[in-house]
């Protein structure tokens, strides 16, 4: 993990592992069976419970799954939650016990190169996939090595998951803490952001993607807008009308300008962004120009596997 650093602001909410009771505990012996309604290893109940994460999860998902993520790709745990079976042995074992059931009311994506990013640099782990589960433990592994050194202790891992791992600088890895409700940003070689509650950290990366902040493609990396509103288009259009694709195939600059982000977005809002979003007429557009687009270096980069 990287060194810490200011930034964002700091929430707090609600949190729990059992079928009936939300208990948090420790150790992997008999997770699926009753709990003795034990705190655990927390000094206070924590913010949400194991199925209040797995519905904002969720609810976060079905978003994306209306922009960029395949709703076929998405895998949603029955209301048991999923087997402690489906997931990996190893990672389980160094969970506390509430981070299992957590995990085990957690829903997932497969790892298909459409729908896995989730900000930049930063794939969804699927934790149920069994072929899965040796990368998952490497990546939480790497993403968890050198804990201490950002103000966490050894044990604090118990409470920890990788929701996302990242990669190369300035990827992203997404971490849950159960403990206190709140999701952490870990920006590979950059900073480790203020933690921030699970609820507004998705409220706020809803209004990101919705405003185009962030922009996203199926089957393409993560683009972080530098113009930072879609509204740049509109002023754009009235200064001079709408941005047209000879203005943008005419640049001579690798991929990635002002313009070809202004260009994105603009065809984006043409194609219904984000409430009414054609996304497949949007996608076969885009892929189109690319195709088009072909002598500038680069253009827009297919998703990381």
């Amino acid at each position: 993990m990287t060194t810490s650093m200011t930034q964002p602001e700091i929430f707090s909410r609600d949190h729990t592992l059992s079928e009936e009771k939300d208990t948090p505990g420790s150790g992997i012996e008999d997770m699926q069976s009753e709990e003795d309604g034990s705190e655990g290893g927390f000094e206070e109940e924590p913010p949400y419970s194991a199925q209040e994460l797995g519905e904002m999860f969720a609810d976060f998902y079905r978003f994306l799954a209306t922009l960029h993520y395949d709703p076929q790709d998405l895998k949603i745990p029955p209301p048991e939650g999923w087997n402690i079976t489906d997931l990996p042995s190893s990672i389980v074992e160094k969970k506390s016990e509430f981070m299992v059931k957590v995990m085990r009311h957690l829903p997932y994506s497969s790892n298909a190169r459409k729908s896995t990013q989730v900000d930049l640099q930063c794939i969804l782990i699927d934790y149920v996939a069994p072929e899965q589960h040796e990368r998952a433990a490497c990546q939480q592994e790497i993403a968890f090595d050198g804990l201490g050194a950002d103000g966490f202790s050894v044990q604090d891992e118990a409470h920890l998951l990788l929701v996302a791992w990242g990669y190369e600088s300035c990827g992203c890895n997404l971490i849950l803490d159960i403990s206190e409700g709140v999701v952490i940003e870990d920006i590979i070689r950059v900073a480790m952001y203020p933690s921030m509650d699970v609820r507004g950290y998705f409220e706020r990366q809803k209004e990101k993607y919705r405003s185009l902040e962030i922009l996203v493609c199926p089957g393409r990396e993560v683009w972080l807008a530098t113009t930072s509103k879609a509204h740049e288009v509109s002023a754009r259009e009235e200064r001079g009308g709408s941005i047209t694709e000879k203005e943008v195939r005419a640049q001579e600059e690798e991929w990635g300008t002002e313009l070809d982000e202004l260009f994105v977005k603009q065809m984006w809002r043409q194609y219904g962004w984000p409430e009414a979003f054609r996304r497949e007429e949007a996608v076969e557009a885009i892929e189109a120009f690319m195709a088009r687009h072909s002598k500038r270096r680069y253009g827009w980069q297919e998703a990381h596997q």
